[in-house]
């Protein structure tokens, strides 16, 4: 074989290696969960043939794919404890995991006496495929005691990504400023406002699914969205100088803060 010849043989088998390589990651990245390393994989491999028919130039490059991907995701919140109802803001670090490049789910599980997870999550929240979305918003149960909210990708159901334990307790009774609680339009609204961020929850009633406000809050004035699952728009509400009531429009478009009708509110009384 001339040198030109090689060449020419050599460039075809690296890109022959790079589209393989290209093609064995993508698999990886739908099976990420699998407890193998790309070394065993063999012809199970979707790439067409053996990994042991490849180079070991191949092989070495492979052995870069770890299951590091698909690795533990970190959860974090803004606090440890959290009232009845609550909306908890969830960051989730390291989520573009390859256990979730078809999405997976977030639940709030009750703990037992030992601290394990009850069987069945208190609520749940979809995770986006890619795992891209933060935070997550998920709503504090309205029963107190130990909890742990637990993410888990569809690729692995049976084991949880991550793990953090939260405590849910009786919120003090009336309003502090925008932070309290609230009968207002659409239903029982409970609102927390640290470092200028306002987030809440509401429910027509208690078995309902909670929908969530969250935006900024500059003197009295609350400037944000809302979401539910009929949907998401704007809104912007106005608390009383008295501190006891709220007035305010809401959207049925992101950017928007009103047009399609009022949402007003008297602090509750009850905790």
């Amino acid at each position: 074989m001339d040198e030109v010849a090689r060449r020419v043989h050599d460039a075809r088998r690296e890109a022959e290696l790079a589209q393989a390589r290209g093609q064995l990651e993508q698999c990886l990245a739908q099976v990420g969960c699998a407890e193998t390393s790309p070394r065993a994989t063999g012809a199970t491999t979707g790439v067409g043939e053996s990994l042991d028919q490849l180079s070991d130039d191949m092989v070495r490059a492979l052995d870069a794919v770890r299951l590091s991907d698909a690795g533990p995701v970190s959860i974090s919140s803004d606090e440890t404890s959290y009232g009845q109802g609550d909306a908890i803001a969830v960051h989730l670090e390291g989520a573009q995991n390859k256990c979730l490049v078809k999405g997976g789910w977030l639940g709030l599980f009750k703990l037992d006496q030992s601290a394990r997870l009850l069987a069945d999550p208190v609520t749940k929240v979809d995770i986006a495929p890619g795992g891209e979305t933060n935070p997550v918003l998920i709503g504090a149960p309205l029963e107190t005691g130990a909890f742990a909210l637990a993410l888990f990708g569809t690729q692995r159901p049976e084991t949880p990504l991550g793990v953090k334990a939260i405590t849910v307790s009786t919120p003090r009774a009336g309003c502090r400023g925008f932070s309290g609680r609230w009968q207002s339009d659409f239903g029982d609204l409970i609102t927390t406002v640290r470092g200028g961020q306002l987030r809440g929850t509401y429910r027509r009633t208690p078995e309902a699914p909670a929908g969530f406000l969250m935006g900024t809050l500059k003197d009295r004035v609350f400037t944000g969205t809302w979401r539910s699952e009929l949907g998401a728009g704007g809104t912007r509400l106005v608390l009383s100088k008295d501190g006891n009531s709220f007035s305010g429009t809401w959207s049925k478009k992101l950017g928007e803060v009103d047009g399609h009708g009022l949402w007003q509110g008297k602090c509750s009384s009850k905790p």
